[in-house]
C-alpha cells in the first residue's frame, strides 16, 4: 500500500485497474446487451456474442493496467534494470543463430504440422462439398454440373478444372473421405509455394523468395485457403508462372512466350473464372500506359484460349439442354449473383472484413512503397494485379468472401518480401557499422511475426472451420462476437446421426456437405418440398438443419420450413439436436 500512496500515477494506475475490475463483475451481473438496449433501444441477433466481446476487452484493460502496476513495483525495487539485460543478452544470443536458413527450416517445419492440423480439423465446408460433388461428376461422365436436383448448375460451370482432372485419381482408388480432397487441395498448394519460391528467387534473390513465402503462411488465413478444395491459392501458381514465362527475357516479343503465357492464364482462369476480369483489366492498363501492343496480344491470345477451352466445357452442358446457352453466357459468380447489390454498409463490411486479416493500411503502404521503386513490366503488372483485385472485390463484386481477394495478399507479400530486402540493403549501405543493430530488429520483427501468424494458423485449425474462419461476410457478422473455442458439434452431429437413422433413410438437406459425412442418400430442399406434396399421409421425411448452411442464414431456413408446414398442413418433431444441427421429422 506504501508503494502505491508513494506516486500519483502509481495510484491512478492502481484505481483504474480496480474500477475494470469492478466494470468486469458488473457486466457479468448486467449483460451490457441490455443495458444498451434500455438505453438505446438498440437489439443484436445474438446478445451472448454481443455481451462476449464487452466481458473480453474489459478483462484485457485490466489485465493491462495490472500488469502496467507490476512493471512499477518492479521498477521502483530495482529489479527491471536486471530484467532487461538478462533478456538482452538471451536475445542477442538468439539472433546470432537466427538467420535465413534458420528460418527458411522454421517455415518448413510450421508448414507441416499447419497443414497436417487442417486436414484433419478442418470441417468441409459450403463451397467445397458443391465443388468435390462436381469432381465426383466429372470423375463419372466428365459432366460435373448437375446438382443433387438434377437441375444444372451454371455459376462456376468453368472453375477448378486442375482439382476435377486430379480428383480422378481419388474417385479411380475410392480415396472419397473428407481427409482425401483436403490432402489433395494441400499439395496444390505445396506445388504452389514451390513454384513462387522458385519464381522469386530467380528474378531477385533467395532472401526474398524467402520472405515472401513467409509473409504469406503468417497470414491468419492462409491455413484455411491453403488447405481448401477451392482455387483461390492454386491459381496464383499459374499467374506467377504465365508472367514470369511471358517477362524472363525482359521484352517478351517472341510469339512463342506470348503463347506460352497466354495459356497459363487461361489455366488460373479455368481454375477460377473471375479471374479473367482482373486479368484483362491489368493488360488492358499495362497496354495503355506502356503504349505497348505485347499486353494487348496476350490478352487477346488468353481470352481465345478461354474461349475454346470455356466451349468444349460446355459441349455436354448445351447439348443436354440447348436453352442454357444464355445462362452459360453469364457464367460467372458476377452475372449470376447480378441481384444481390453492393451498397456503401456491405462495403464498410468488406473493408472490416479485408482488415481483419491484412490491414487496408498495409495494402495502401505497400502498394504506394512499391510504386516508387519498381522498374519493370513484371513488377508493373504485379501492382495493378493487387490494385484491381483488392477494388474488384471490396467495390463491385455482389458476393465476397476471404478467399476471393486473396490473390491480392499473395501479390502484396511479394511486394512486402522485395520492399524488405531492399530496404535490408539501403541501411547497410547507409548506416555502415550497424550491422548488428539490423540483424537484432530483423531478427525481433520476424519472431514476432512468426509468433502472430503461426500460432493464428494453428488455433485456426484446431478450432476448425466453423468457428475459426467462416470468412464469408454472413459468418463474419455474427462470428465477429464469439470467443474463440473448439468446435466439433458438426463431426460429434454426424455421429450420433448414423446411430438414429437406417442406411436407407432418404435425408433433405440444403447443401452438400452432410452426405460426405453419412451413406444415405441425400437431396435438396427443392426435392423435399415436392417428396412430401406426393407422399402418403403419416409417411415421415427427415430433414437436416446442419452448420455448413449456415451462410444462408438459418432464419432462413427455419422460415421456409414453417411456411411448409402451414401450407402443406405438415406435422414436425425434434429427433435430434447437437449444437446448432437438427434433425426434424416431417408429415402429412
Amino acid at each position: 500500500m506504501k508503494f502505491i500512496r508513494s506516486n500519483k500515477a502509481v495510484l491512478s494506475t492502481a484505481i483504474l485497474t480496480l474500477a475494470l475490475l469492478v466494470l468486469y463483475v458488473f457486466f457479468k451481473l448486467f449483460p451490457p446487451s441490455a443495458i444498451i438496449y434500455k438505453m438505446a433501444g438498440m437489439t443484436f441477433n445474438d446478445t451472448a456474442r454481443v455481451d462476449a466481446v464487452f466481458y473480453k476487452y474489459t478483462l484485457y484493460l485490466c489485465l493491462l493496467f495490472a500488469g502496467v502496476l507490476f512493471g512499477m513495483w518492479l521498477r521502483s525495487g530495482g529489479y527491471t534494470s536486471k530484467i532487461y539485460t538478462s533478456l538482452q543478452n538471451l536475445f542477442v544470443s538468439v539472433s546470432r543463430i537466427f538467420n535465413l536458413n534458420i528460418l527458411f527450416i522454421i517455415i518448413l517445419l510450421y508448414l507441416a504440422v499447419l497443414f497436417a492440423a487442417a486436414i484433419y480439423y478442418y470441417d468441409l465446408g459450403f463451397d467445397e462439398a458443391w465443388y468435390i460433388t462436381f469432381a465426383g461428376n466429372f470423375a463419372s461422365g466428365l459432366y460435373p454440373y448437375y446438382t443433387a436436383n438434377e437441375r444444372i448448375a451454371v455459376i462456376d460451370t468453368i472453375s477448378m478444372l486442375p482439382y476435377y482432372l486430379a480428383s480422378l485419381v481419388n474417385f479411380k482408388f475410392t480415396l472419397n473421405e473428407v481427409w482425401h480432397f483436403k490432402l489433395l487441395a494441400s499439395a496444390f498448394s505445396v506445388l504452389t509455394i514451390a513454384i513462387l519460391y522458385r519464381i522469386t528467387s530467380s528474378l531477385y534473390s533467395r532472401a526474398a523468395a524467402i520472405l515472401f513465402v513467409f509473409f504469406m503462411v503468417i497470414q491468419p488465413g492462409f491455413g484455411f485457403v491453403a488447405s481448401s478444395y477451392f482455387g483461390e491459392f492454386f491459381q496464383a501458381a499459374f499467374v506467377f508462372y504465365g508472367l514470369y514465362y511471358w517477362l524472363k527475357d525482359a521484352e517478351g516479343t517472341t510469339a512463342k512466350r506470348i503463347f506460352i503465357a497466354a495459356l497459363l492464364f487461361t489455366a488460373a482462369i479455368h481454375t477460377k473464372f473471375q479471374l479473367v476480369i482482373i486479368l484483362s483489366a491489368v493488360l488492358l492498363i499495362m497496354a495503355f500506359t506502356d503504349k505497348d501492343r505485347k499486353p494487348l496480344k496476350l490478352l487477346l491470345y488468353t481470352l481465345l484460349f478461354t474461349a475454346v477451352l470455356s466451349l468444349f466445357r460446355t459441349i455436354p452442358v448445351l447439348l443436354d439442354s440447348p436453352s442454357l446457352l444464355r445462362s452459360l453466357a453469364l457464367i460467372t459468380d458476377l452475372l449470376a449473383a447480378r441481384s444481390t447489390s453492393v451498397s456503401a454498409a456491405l462495403i464498410f463490411e468488406r473493408i472490416q472484413l479485408f482488415n481483419r486479416f491484412f490491414p487496408l493500411a498495409a495494402l495502401i503502404i505497400i502498394s504506394a512503397s512499391f510504386s516508387f521503386i519498381m522498374k519493370n513490366a513484371f513488377e508493373r503488372f504485379l501492382l495493378f494485379f493487387t490494385l484491381i483485385t483488392a477494388f474488384w472485390w471490396i467495390f463491385i463484386y455482389p458476393l465476397t468472401t476471404y478467399r476471393n481477394p486473396f490473390m491480392a495478399v499473395i501479390t502484396l507479400c511479394f511486394m512486402a518480401a522485395v520492399l524488405v530486402v531492399k530496404l535490408y540493403d539501403y541501411s547497410l549501405r547507409k548506416f555502415p557499422g550497424k550491422e548488428s543493430l539490423l540483424r537484432y530488429v530483423s531478427a525481433l520483427s520476424m519472431l514476432m511475426l512468426m509468433l502472430y501468424g503461426f500460432s493464428a494458423n494453428l488455433v485456426y485449425a484446431r478450432i476448425g472451420y466453423n468457428d475459426g474462419v467462416q470468412f464469408d461476410l454472413d459468418g463474419f457478422k455474427n462470428r465477429l462476437f464469439s470467443p474463440v473455442k473448439h468446435d466439433n458439434t458438426q463431426k460429434d452431429f454426424h455421429k450420433q446421426l448414423i446411430q438414429n437413422i437406417s442406411n436407407t433413410d432418404t435425408l433433405y438437406n440444403g447443401s452438400f456437405v452432410t452426405r460426405f459425412y453419412i451413406p444415405n442418400t441425400i437431396f435438396t430442399f427443392e426435392r423435399m418440398s415436392e417428396s412430401l406434396k406426393n407422399s402418403q399421409p403419416g409417411s415421415e421425411k427427415l430433414l437436416l438443419v446442419t452448420r455448413d448452411v449456415y451462410p444462408l442464414g438459418f432464419q432462413k431456413i427455419y422460415g421456409e420450413l414453417d411456411s411448409l408446414v402451414k401450407s402443406d398442413t405438415l406435422q414436425k418433431r425434434l429427433i435430434l439436436k447437437t449444437g446448432e444441427h437438427e434433425l426434424y421429422g416431417l408429415k402429412k
